[in-house]
C-alpha cells in the first residue's frame, strides 16, 4: 500500500490491519496484542526494517528492503490483494475486480477512471486527491480510507467522502482540512479517525453520535494545539484512544477555536464531568489552556481518577502553566496506580508523592518539575521503569515561572544532579533536554541496566562517571556550537571507556526539544 522507500508508522500498519479485519483474537489476547506480534515477527525475520525506535523501547517507524518490496508488490499483483497505480514497479492494468487499491502519483488519473471501483473495500492515496475525484460515487463498498499526507482535499469533498456509509477507518492526517463537516454523523461504523497535523479545532454538533469510535486521534503536538474537548467527544463512549484535546479554563470571550468563541464556564464544567463516561479509554492526551477556576480543577481531577480506576494506561497532560499539575494532580487521593506511560508538562515544584505507587510505569516523561536528587531517589523506587525523560521546551524556557523553576534546580541540587547506587532497576533509556544542564554524576552501581543516555542541550557543565554505567551502549549528544568543548568533553569521556560505546553528536536545535 506504501510508495518504495517510504517510513511507515507502526501504530498506522496496525490500525490497518485491524480496520481491515486481518487480525482476529488468539487464544485469549486482544486484537491490539496479536498484531503487535505479527509485527515483531516480521522485524525478527528481517522482513521489514526498524528505522526509529519509541522511548519505551518499541519500533516506532519502519521501512520495508526493495527486494523485498518489490516480491510484495508481485505477489499481490498475482493474487489480487492490492491493486498498485503510479507505483516504483510497473504492474499490469487488473483482470479482475479491485479490491484494495493503491494510488501513489498524481498523473494517474486516467487510469484510475478507467477500473472497475464498486468491489474495492480499502484506498490509499499517497500524494494528490486529483486521480479519484471525478470517481468517488463509484466506491460503493469502502470501508478503509486512508489519504495521510494527500493534497488537494475540499470541503466539498469531504462532505462526499461522508456519504461513505461503510468506513470504519479515515484517516486525514497532514491534509488541508479546517473542519470537519457535520455529515460525519453518518459514517455509524467509523471506528478510526486521524486529523492530526490539521488545522481542524473543533468537532460539528452531530445528529447523532459516532458509537463505534473507538481511537480519535487530534491535535499537533509540535505546536501544542488540538481539537476542543466538547460534548460531542464525550458522547463517543466506545473510545479507547483520545489524543490532543483541548480544555480551556477562562471565559470564552477570551479565547476562540477555529473562529469560533471557546465554551463558556458552564458548558466547561459540564464537558469535564461527562469526561468520566469514557470508561474504556486506554489512552488519554489532552492540553490545558489559561487559568483554571477551583470547580473547573474539581471536575477535570476527579474524571482522571474515575478513568485511571478503569482501563486507562496512557496519560499525558501539557498544562501551560494553569497549576492544574501542581495544584490539583500533585494532591491527588486516588492516583493512577495502573499507568504504563505517564508525561507532565507543566508547573511541577515537586514530583507527585504518590508517583512511588505507579509500580507499571514503564514510560515517565516531565518536564518543567523542579528536579532535585530527592527526586531521582523517589523515581529510583519505580520497579518497571523503563525510559525517564526530562525536558524543558524552548517555547518554555523564556516564560518567567520556567526561568524561576530553572533557577530552583539549580539552588535546590546545590549546583549539580547526582545519580546515587541502587534502584532503576529496569530503566534502560535516560533522555535530558533543556537549554541549560547542570552538571551531572553518576556513582559506581548507579542505572545497571542503562544502555542509553541523550543529552540535548545549549549550554552544559559536564557529565561525570559514565565508566560507572556498564551496560551503556550508546551516547546520543545534541549541543549548541557554542559548546563544542563540552560535547568534546563528553566524547572524550564516553571513547575512554572503550569500544561498546557509540557516540552520536549532533547540532543542538531548540525545536527538537520534545515532550
Amino acid at each position: 500500500m506504501f510508495p518504495k522507500g517510504c517510513i511507515i508508522s507502526r501504530k498506522r500498519l496496525i490500525r490497518r490491519w485491524i480496520a481491515e479485519g486481518f487480525m482476529i483474537e488468539k487464544h485469549g489476547k486482544p486484537v491490539q496484542e496479536v498484531a503487535e506480534d505479527s509485527f515483531n515477527e516480521l522485524i525478527s525475520r528481517n522482513l521489514i526494517r526498524a528505522v526509529n525506535n519509541t522511548s519505551n523501547g518499541k519500533v516506532k517507524s519502519y521501512q520495508i528492503h526493495d527486494m523485498v518490496h518489490q516480491y510484495i508488490v508481485s505477489k499481490s499483483t498475482d493474487e489480487n490483494f492490492i491493486t498498485v497505480v503510479g507505483g516504483h514497479w510497473q504492474t499490469p492494468f487488473p483482470r479482475y475486480k479491485v479490491r484494495r487499491l493503491s494510488v501513489q502519483r498524481s498523473e494517474e488519473k486516467q487510469t484510475v477512471e478507467q477500473m472497475k471501483l464498486s468491489h474495492v473495500r480499502s484506498l490509499t492515496v499517497s500524494e494528490s486527491f486529483k486521480p479519484i475525484r471525478s470517481c468517488l460515487p463509484d466506491f460503493r463498498i469502502l470501508q478503509v480510507l486512508d489519504l495521510e499526507c494527500c493534497k488537494d482535499l475540499s470541503s466539498h469533498q469531504l462532505r462526499k467522502i461522508c456519504k461513505m456509509h461503510q468506513l470504519n477507518y479515515l484517516s486525514l492526517r497532514r491534509t488541508d482540512i479546517d473542519e470537519i463537516p457535520p455529515e460525519i454523523a453518518n459514517l455509524e461504523y467509523l471506528e478510526v479517525l486521524d486529523i492530526r497535523e490539521t488545522r481542524v479545532r473543533k468537532f460539528p454538533r452531530l445528529d447523532g453520535d459516532l458509537a463505534r469510535m473507538t481511537h480519535l486521534l487530534t491535535g499537533d503536538k509540535s505546536k501544542r494545539t488540538g481539537l476542543a474537548l466538547t460534548e460531542e467527544i464525550t458522547n463517543m463512549t466506545a473510545l479507547q484512544t483520545l489524543s490532543g484535546v483541548e480544555v480551556y479554563g477562562i471565559p470564552a470571550a477570551k479565547w476562540q477555536i477555529g473562529g469560533h468563541k471557546a465554551s463558556s464556564w458552564g458548558s466547561s464544567v459540564q464537558v469535564l464531568e461527562a469526561l468520566e463516561k469514557l470508561t474504556n479509554l486506554q489512552k488519554l492526551s489532552i492540553y490545558l489552556h489559561g487559568k483554571f477556576e477551583d470547580e473547573c480543577d474539581k471536575f477535570l481531577l476527579s474524571s482522571i481518577e474515575h478513568l485511571s480506576s478503569c482501563s486507562l494506561k496512557f496519560l499525558a497532560i501539557d498544562d501551560d502553566f494553569t497549576g492544574f499539575l501542581d495544584k490539583s494532580l500533585n494532591s491527588s487521593e486516588a492516583p493512577p496506580e495502573h499507568l504504563h506511560t505517564l508525561e507532565l508538562s507543566g508547573m511541577l515544584t515537586r514530583v507527585p508523592g504518590w508517583i512511588v505507587r505507579l509500580h507499571s510505569l514503564h514510560k515517565l516523561t516531565l518536564s518543567l518539575t523542579s528536579l532535585t536528587a530527592s527526586t531521582l531517589l523517589d523515581l529510583s523506587k519505580l520497579p518497571q521503569l523503563f525510559s525517564l525523560t526530562f525536558s524543558l521546551d524552548a517555547t518554555k524556557s523564556k516564560n518567567p515561572i520556567a526561568v524561576k523553576i530553572l533557577h530552583k534546580n539549580v539552588l535546590d541540587s546545590d549546583g549539580e544532579m547526582l545519580v546515587e547506587a541502587g534502584g532503576f532497576e529496569n530503566l534502560q533509556l535516560l533522555r535530558f533536554m533543556a537549554p541549560v544542564m547542570l552538571p551531572l554524576s553518576f556513582q559506581k552501581g548507579a542505572m545497571p541496566m542503562l544502555q542509553k543516555i541523550e543529552l540535548k542541550f545549549r549550554t552544559a557543565n559536564g557529565v561525570y562517571g559514565l565508566e560507572n554505567l556498564g551496560r551503556l551502549e550508546e551516547v546520543y549528544i545534541s549541543v549548541s556550537s557554542k559548546e563544542i568543548k563540552a560535547a568534546e568533553q563528553i566524547k572524550q569521556l564516553a571513547n575512554r571507556i572503550g569500544n561498546r560505546l557509540t557516540v552520536i553528536d549532533d547540532e543542538y536545535n531548540e525545536s527538537s526539544l520534545e515532550q
